[in-house]
């Protein structure tokens, strides 16, 4: 039997169009969604499916992959053109050069090794196709709030044992911030995911940069989300490195 894993519990809720519209804008900055069209794209944890959703109603062959089976689960039955399955973002199961264009937004830096995670992304993207990963900023000041708040993750704290009066907040704050409606439940998700997740890494644009140099990617430009804790990649595959490179 497959081992509950932290976002099987907390899953981040998916969005309604108002939340696809940010991502949306968000990604066009670096894709012509009306290029897309039978282009065959991996969304590397997708997470409930918002990511994937929005490449297939460009027209987009799109494949998803998740390492939580209640997220896998739920885009299956959500979203059924989608071909998805479980999987580890660090041994995907995929043969080299299989896919035209990978995003993995959010995911890597939540993983045991991002890097091994950024090489396979990079394994089963085709010459001349891109790669958008998504990862976590080092110098924000969300960094620094998440290493003060390490005593949370201890002693089996829970995100449901925040008090309620914190919780409504952060309700109130994503309901203004993606402008739609929101639960409880689903702040502490948000909660759970921001500072009780149990592996959070971040990284700096220049040694981010430099895994793509030493993967035979061409930097085309990145952009950060709306409160900067993100920093998307735009990466385009120009050099075919041998299996052992590391």
């Amino acid at each position: 039997m497959m081992k509950t894993t932290f976002y099987d519990v907390y899953n981040y809720p998916d969005g309604s169009d108002k939340r696809k519209d940010y991502w949306r804008f968000h990604l066009g900055k670096h894709m012509d969604f009306s290029k897309l069209k039978g282009k065959k794209i991996l969304d590397v944890g997708c997470g409930q499916g918002t990511i994937s959703k929005i490449l297939s109603d460009a027209g987009a062959d799109v494949y998803a992959i998740d390492y939580s089976k209640v997220s896998v689960e739920h885009v299956k039955k959500t979203y059924p053109k989608i071909k998805t399955q479980w999987g580890d973002a660090l041994n995907l199961k995929f043969s080299d050069n299989f896919f035209d264009g990978v995003v993995s937004i959010g995911v890597l830096h939540h993983t045991t090794d991002t890097y091994k995670g950024f090489q396979e992304c990079v394994r089963v993207t085709k010459t001349g196709g891109i790669f958008l990963p998504m990862l976590y900023t080092k110098y924000h000041h969300y960094h620094f709030l998440y290493k003060l708040t390490w005593f949370l993750r201890k002693n089996g704290r829970k995100a449901e044992d925040i008090p309620r009066i914190f919780i409504k907040g952060i309700r109130k704050l994503t309901e203004w911030y993606y402008k739609e409606p929101r639960t409880d439940k689903d702040a502490v998700h948000l909660i759970a995911d921001q500072f009780f997740t149990p592996i959070a890494k971040f990284y700096s644009k220049r040694q981010v940069l430099k895994w793509g140099k030493e993967n035979g990617l061409m930097f085309l430009g990145s952009s950060m989300t709306f409160f900067g804790e993100h920093r998307i990649y735009n990466f385009k595959k120009v050099a075919e490195l041998g299996n052992d490179k590391k």
